[in-house]
């Protein structure tokens, strides 16, 4: 037994040696696992990309029900073009769960979510009205929202949305008629809201920290314009860019195609 205790005695100091434990978080541990490129505040990222992921995905999934009311009570309405957009197929691609999913992952992310209310103008014998053809979210960090504060399209105190198109590198520029625009709950003026990235900032850890986890963010590309742009404050080079978009074609803007179809006589 003596010599069996001194063996077992023996055998753990050699194990001690060569086989040092080591903690979930030591260097070691991550080096032998294959992930020692992992940065620590990377690792702390995954609750906050969780929540956002589970919040998302529960408004993605929240019925939307459509009511008339009537001299009985109210009623189940019957679906419109519309509401089929809304609650059946938004665009040719997605489910409305991919649309509100995506466009709430965006609100949270970056403050605000735009979707494009894509539709054209159809001309009737006494002017005529805009017809919604499908839904489209915008990528959040795409978007810069414009007050024409000095009437340079034509009206003051409107609202514009800029839209950087990733893919294609086109700019396009919509009115707010076009656009639905949702933020959070943390809007200081009542039009641009403040992500929770942002709100973290200042209750994270102090100064210094925050400031590291914003970084961090920032490094991965998610750098969105969260503030609002008024048109008076730009360059003349830059309004004039603008004023060239808000009278191309291509935007599908509902005023101009209204006015196109008044000046070519479409009223008459």
């Amino acid at each position: 037994m003596v010599t069996m205790s001194i063996l077992d005695r023996l055998k753990n100091a050699w194990n001690a040696m060569t086989r040092p434990t080591v903690d979930m978080d030591d260097d070691e541990l991550k080096e032998w696992l294959g992930i020692t490129g992992t940065k620590p505040d990377v690792e702390k990222e995954v609750t906050y990309y969780t929540c956002l992921k589970m919040l998302s995905e529960t408004i993605g999934k929240v019925p939307l029900k459509y009511y008339q009311e009537t001299p009985k009570g109210r009623i189940r309405a019957e679906p419109s073009k519309i509401t089929r957009l809304l609650t059946v197929r938004p665009n040719t691609i997605m489910t409305p769960t991919t649309l509100w999913t995506t466009t709430e992952m965006n609100c949270q992310h970056y403050g605000n979510g735009y979707i494009w209310m894509r539709g054209t103008f159809e001309r009737e014998k006494y002017g005529g009205h805009y017809k919604v053809l499908d839904l489209w979210p915008m990528q959040a960090n795409c978007v810069t929202v414009y007050m024409d504060d000095v009437g340079v399209f034509g009206g003051k105190g409107k609202l514009y949305y800029q839209y950087n198109d990733p893919k294609t590198g086109e700019q396009y520029l919509f009115r707010s008629s076009e656009v639905m625009h949702f933020k959070t709950w943390y809007s200081l003026n009542g039009i641009m809201g403040k992500s929770v990235r942002e709100i973290l900032q200042d209750t994270v850890g102090g100064a210094l920290e925050s400031q590291n986890f914003m970084n961090n963010l920032y490094r991965q590309g998610l750098s969105a314009s969260m503030a609002l742009q008024y048109v008076g404050d730009l360059e003349e080079s830059k309004i004039k860019a603008l004023q060239k978009k808000s009278l191309n074609e291509k935007l599908t803007s509902t005023f101009s195609l209204f006015c196109s179809t008044l000046e070519t006589g479409g009223g008459s």
